[in-house]
């Protein structure tokens, strides 16, 4: 499906530019030895790009875009390690931390949807 329609996007003349981007929940350990799912969203974010609060955009392989809620959540910041579980246990750095575009919204609902980004 997602072939398809970005076939159709390649195709639409009034389409300037768009990129695909794949959203997954995994596995974060917690210092307490508890474990939370985070959604981590991949692909080029180059084209849609994402304002920072601290840090850069992620470029190495274990690195990470960290949303400030997630960071202040965890207790993390730049430089850090976090333990996420993507494709079997593996350590990530977060390299920048970032203010979801709807944090006000999700924290009035308690529904908190923020994504980490990966390169």
């Amino acid at each position: 499906m997602t072939a398809q329609i970005a076939t159709a996007l390649g195709q639409d003349p009034q389409v300037k530019e768009y990129t695909t981007l794949q959203t997954c929940s995994y596995p974060a350990a917690l210092p307490d030895g508890g474990t939370v799912n985070l959604t981590v969203e991949t692909g080029d974010h180059s084209i849609f790009p994402v304002s920072f609060s601290a840090g850069i955009l992620p470029t190495g392989e274990n690195e990470i875009a960290l949303s400030s809620l997630n960071a202040e959540e965890l207790k993390l910041s730049v430089g850090d390690t976090l333990d996420l579980n993507v494709n079997g246990k593996s350590q990530a750095t977060p390299s920048a931390v970032f203010i979801p575009i709807l944090r006000t919204a999700a924290k009035r609902r308690k529904f908190v949807t923020d994504l980490i980004l990966l390169p």
